[in-house]
């Protein structure tokens, strides 16, 4: 004798498992939303943590903008050349060494 079939189980809330057949129930989202909010905000991690005592002497931080310019007066001074540019090339090509170095950084 052989049976074959397919057998299924529903579970759920009672009678609303009709309602949202294929849908998550609100609960077990919720559940999962509720952990994300405690594991994210700290976790477990924080709660046996210790508090480190501060640095002796304490740091200081300083926030400062900079600009760092070099100034070139040459494009030897970028680039090697087999033959020293002429003085009337020597600005064009100077400038065209800037701004590819500019495009770059």
């Amino acid at each position: 004798m052989t049976c074959s079939g397919v057998v299924g189980m529903k579970v759920g809330w009672p009678g609303r498992s009709e309602q949202r057949e294929g849908k998550p129930g609100a609960l077990p989202l919720l559940s999962a939303f509720l952990l994300f909010v405690v594991l994210a905000s700290g976790g477990c991690a924080g709660w046996w943590s210790r508090t480190l005592p501060p640095p002796d002497p304490p740091l200081t931080i300083m926030v400062a903008q900079f600009l760092v310019e070099a100034p070139i007066t040459k494009s030897t001074q970028m680039q090697t050349f087999e033959e020293t540019p002429s003085p009337e090339v020597e600005p064009v090509i100077r400038a065209q060494l800037i701004e590819e170095v500019e495009l770059r950084a």
